[in-house]
């Protein structure tokens, strides 16, 4: 995408702050996290056995 906004083919930052872009980050940061804490929770599960 952001060879395409380079190109002038796409509009990345529109895309970025408005309607889909902006869902698809916010999903993406919400599994992000999901999965970091997901892995540091196992990782403390096996430090304590």
């Amino acid at each position: 995408m952001l060879l395409l906004n380079a190109w002038g083919l796409f509009d990345f930052w529109h895309w970025l702050h408005y309607g889909a872009g902006e869902k698809m980050v916010d999903i993406l940061i919400r599994i992000a996290l999901i999965l970091f804490f997901l892995r540091r929770g196992m990782d403390d599960s096996r430090q304590s056995d």
